[in-house]
């Protein structure tokens, strides 16, 4: 599945599609939305992945057959917010390493695309926003609403990407000024505008060992097209994300991590002077001054600390002593 989703996630959008060139009832796109022993999430999240394989103008037996066992998934898998921050990087970072860039004309991030895997892109996506509404969460509706915007741009349906980047700048806006502050919707905006930052400058930000700044890794250059624009750019995306997160309370891991994660950021790119300052934002936010509270304590079993400095037993959050 990882695989398939990885060579999936692009921008797109399409044109309307005619009765006759529908596929019939026994297709894969319909055999996954009616898969009523999968959640409307994950039923999504096939449709979707689908649809940018389906762009990536592989063959559709070949894709279709990809495809075919998630029309018949018995599991009881459930998605994770790390598998949908790991989908919305992949959107914005497929676009940076094919050299588009978001400052571009909205028409310039069209492709050719093979006649018969546009309609069923177009289809694959369409069902999943049907999926998309049947949702709870806001957190994966709206970063569904972000992959689904940019499939649609890359397909060219320029009027149905925008349909869905109103959406998402609407949830930011209200974010920014809207009352009472909501905790879960600054989340998820905040973690959309990361990811948006990330397709301008992707850079990854350890969660889990600390990455000191004269690691010979982190002075390499991203791709060959790093540039003071590129970073300019991204940092904007990201200074709006922290922006939001400043309106919850001093105490509230959102806001902390934000200020960590911009400090990291800009230390990794050799900004150290901007790193500190954050730096400094983060440790009046905590009450500490130790630099070991940038990086979260493990536990075991997948479990992280953050804001601690004392260290952490696994086994008391394991269940295994």
């Amino acid at each position: 599945m990882a695989i398939a989703f990885a060579g999936s996630m692009l921008n797109s959008q399409l044109p309307a599609l005619s009765e006759n060139k529908i596929p019939s009832t026994d297709s894969v796109i319909q055999g996954i939305e009616n898969n009523t022993r999968i959640t409307p999430e994950l039923r999504a999240f096939y449709l979707l992945a689908l649809a940018g394989t389906y762009l990536d103008g592989d063959n559709r037996t070949v894709v279709e057959k990809l495809f075919r066992d998630y029309a018949s998934e018995r599991g009881s898998m459930q998605l994770t917010e790390k598998m949908i921050v790991s989908w919305t990087d992949r959107v914005s970072l497929r676009d940076w390493n094919q050299g588009t860039n978001a400052k571009k004309n909205a028409t310039e991030f069209l492709y050719p695309i093979a006649d018969e895997n546009s309609v069923l892109a177009e289809l694959a996506i369409q069902k999943a926003l049907i999926q998309v509404d049947k949702i709870p969460d806001r957190y994966v509706k709206l970063n569904l609403h972000y992959i689904a915007s940019r499939l649609f741009q890359k397909l060219g349906v320029i009027n149905q990407a925008q349909k869905y980047n109103n959406i998402l700048e609407d949830s930011f806006k209200s974010c920014e000024g809207g009352s009472p502050v909501n905790e879960e919707e600054i989340r998820t905006a905040s973690s959309i505008l990361n990811s948006m930052a990330n397709g301008l400058l992707p850079f990854p930000i350890p969660d889990q060992m600390p990455m000191p700044i004269d690691n010979p890794w982190l002075r390499q250059k991203i791709g060959s097209s790093f540039t003071e624009t590129d970073f300019k750019e991204s940092e904007k995306l990201r200074l709006r994300a922290v922006k939001m997160a400043d309106r919850l309370p001093t105490t509230n891991h959102v806001r902390r991590k934000a200020h960590r994660d911009l400090a990291v950021w800009y230390m990794q790119l050799g900004k150290v002077a901007m790193g500190e300052k954050e730096k400094q934002i983060l440790f009046e936010l905590v009450g500490c001054n130790d630099d070991s509270i940038l990086y979260p304590q493990s536990v075991g079993c997948g479990t992280l600390v953050w804001w601690k400095v004392e260290k952490q037993t696994g086994s008391e959050l394991c269940g295994m002593g």
